[in-house]
């Protein structure tokens, strides 16, 4: 439809419900006569203006439009009394909207649009009178601001609310923590507020999801009003904050936790050991984090642990091997990490070990070739490690070995031309391939082996 400039002539549908338009780049005017429409999508119309004929279709309950570069106004839109769902994103030049009602609204979406003045056109007073809305997602609005008063008449309505998403919305953050203060929005399943675009949105059926931005040690503290109902949260801690804030030492239920961004934090709490229940742990981006406590052996429940960009981390704890239900270990760019432990009780139910970028690595235990369910081992950029564990050469769990960028490795444990279902990679190892290329071209061509390496 790229070539159309002017909408066919046809008969008038006075039935039609539902009309989606995608990628005119040359259409610039859509047609009224669609009396009985209750749904409209419009993409990519890259020469739409200005719409009117919206009064036409005063049964729409749907109206999305997205990446309209020049659409500048939605005009008409006082009779869309039934309207139900709106959702305007990615338009750049939009600046008017002449809705004054949004009382039926259930899904409110408003992303990109860095010309509409969401105070000047009464959104935030027209919110205080929202009882059905079930979603709110505003994105890209930093100026947007709301004092506490406004924004507990708002919320203290909203008894529907399900999904709250605010991205680089930053003066909204601490009126919302305020209100949940008395508010508990017993429907909330997911509340995302951070400072950049996240496509991870997973809405569980009936805990909270939060994706908070923290700035100060008392930051957002009104969430730990949520309690028990916060399964799952990903933390992202402002150069300010030194220490993970104690409110969140309240949410009991947490399954899953991210810590991310702190250039200060130099140590974890010994209450972290208390989320009996927690499954997924992940450090991320941690510089100045030099150890675990060893609170955290009791995370008995914990299945993936992923540390990431912790660069002044020097050691893993024994204890490590005290997390019997761990199944996934990701270690990576940790400089400063010499070896894993050594006298460590091997994890039984560990599937996958990724060990990547720790330039410092100099050797790997012998207990990794006794881990009886590993299948994914993933090894690269360790300039330094010169073996592997001849027990991984045992191990007929593995169903995948990815080794890169080892230039010191000169062999493979023997025991891995055994291991039929096996699929090697290999890539950048050259002293590797050098030494054994007609083992590894002997296993690649046999008839068991699954897999071949990859140079």
């Amino acid at each position: 439809m790229e070539s159309l400039e002017v909408w066919p002539q046809a008969e008038p549908m006075p039935q039609l419900n539902s009309l989606e338009v995608y990628d005119c780049p040359k259409l610039r005017v859509l047609p009224a006569g669609f009396p009985k429409l209750e749904s409209l999508q419009i993409h990519r119309m890259g020469s739409l203006e200005e719409w009117t004929q919206i009064e036409t279709m005063p049964f729409l309950r749907s109206v999305e439009i997205v990446d309209c570069p020049k659409l500048r106004s939605l005009l008409g839109g006082q009779r869309l009394t039934q309207l139900h769902e709106l959702k305007l994103s990615d338009l750049p030049e939009f600046d008017s909207m002449s809705l004054t009602s949004l009382d039926n609204i259930r899904e409110l979406e408003l992303h990109q649009l860095p010309k509409f003045d969401v105070q000047e056109h009464g959104f935030l007073h027209m919110l205080k009178t929202v009882t059905a809305l079930k979603g709110l997602d505003l994105d890209g609005f930093p100026g947007l601001a709301m004092e506490s008063q406004m924004a507990e008449e708002a919320l203290e309505n909203m008894m529907h609310l399900e999904r709250l998403f605010l991205t680089d919305c930053p003066n909204l953050a601490a009126p919302i923590a305020d209100v949940l203060q008395q508010h508990h929005l017993p429907r909330l399943q997911h509340a995302q507020i951070c400072s950049r675009s996240s496509s991870d949105r997973i809405i569980y059926p009936s805990l909270v999801s939060l994706q908070l931005e923290i700035e100060s040690m008392d930051g957002l503290s009104g969430f730990r009003n949520l309690g028990s109902r916060v399964d799952r949260l990903i933390m992202r801690l402002n150069d300010e904050v030194d220490f993970v804030p104690k409110w969140i030492q309240h949410l009991q239920n947490l399954y899953a936790l991210e810590i991310h961004d702190s250039r200060k934090l130099t140590h974890l709490p010994e209450w972290l050991g208390e989320f009996s229940q927690l499954q997924r742990l992940e450090l991320v981006r941690l510089p100045e984090l030099r150890s675990l406590p060893d609170e955290m052996r009791s995370l008995t429940q914990l299945q993936s642990l992923s540390i990431t960009r912790v660069k002044g981390l020097t050691h893993l704890p024994a204890w490590l091997g005290e997390l019997s239900q761990l199944r996934s270990l990701k270690l990576e760019y940790l400089p400063l990490l010499r070896s894993l432990p050594d006298k460590m009780q091997p994890l039984l139910h560990l599937r996958s070990l990724r060990i990547n970028k720790c330039i410092g690595l100099r050797h790997l235990p012998e207990w990794l070739g006794r881990l009886p369910n590993l299948a994914d081992l993933e090894l690269r950029s360790l300039p330094g490690l010169r073996s592997l564990p001849e027990g991984l050469g045992r191990l007929r769990s593995l169903r995948l070995v990815r080794l890169e960028g080892m230039a010191e490795l000169t062999s493979l444990p023997n025991g891995m031309r055994d291991l039929p279902e096996l699929q090697l990679h290999i890539e950048d190892c050259n002293e590797l391939l050098q030494r054994n290329s007609n083992v590894i071209e002997r296993r690649s061509a046999g008839a068991a082996w699954q897999g071949h390496p990859t140079v």
